[in-house]
């Protein structure tokens, strides 16, 4: 058996679902193949979190009770479209449209806050223009500094190397 072939019999194995022939089979190549061993591991492991429980009991009539309510047209919602009795949610709604308006009205004030704080926060278009004019400025500056030195240096050495030329003839 190759790896193909036991990768998806692993699962099956460890839920105990294969016919013995089909366990006989796997184990070997289980035993030789250390990924194929490893997935099982694996598997055995994801088992112990499931822990096998007792039945629970169903009333007698529930299938008989749900069919009835279906075919009635009940959608299954929390709450019937026509209440039986009033609830305690129907006496808390007031409030909880209370509390979500006054979230929005919250959100909504923590938004313009924070634009209004951003704004403050950033120079104002004059002062980075001003800015940026004399960055721009000194960077001319030095430039045309490094630009002089250059000259200068190769006028030097211009001169002292035709110098040099003409004396060693």
């Amino acid at each position: 058996m190759n790896c193909e072939h036991a990768r998806p019999l692993v699962p099956l194995y460890v839920d105990g679902e294969l016919t013995s022939v089909q366990s006989a089979e796997l184990r070997p190549h289980l035993l030789s193949c250390p990924a194929c061993r490893s997935l099982a591991q694996g598997e055995q492991s994801i088992h112990a979190w499931f822990v096998p429980t007792a039945e629970i009991p169903v009333p007698v009539g529930f299938a008989a009770h749900v069919a009835r309510r279906a075919v009635a047209g009940d959608t299954g919602s929390a709450r019937p479209s026509v209440p039986l009795e009033p609830s305690v949610h129907e006496h808390s709604e007031p409030i909880m449209q209370f509390v979500l308006h006054a979230l929005a009205v919250a959100a909504i004030a923590l938004v313009v806050i924070s634009i209004s704080m951003r704004r403050l926060d950033q120079p104002a278009a004059e002062e980075l223009k001003a800015h940026e004019s004399q960055a721009l400025d000194a960077s001319l500056f030095a430039l045309d500094q490094i630009n002089r030195e250059e000259l200068r240096a190769a006028k030097t050495f211009g001169s002292t190397g035709a110098r040099e030329g003409s004396s060693g003839r």
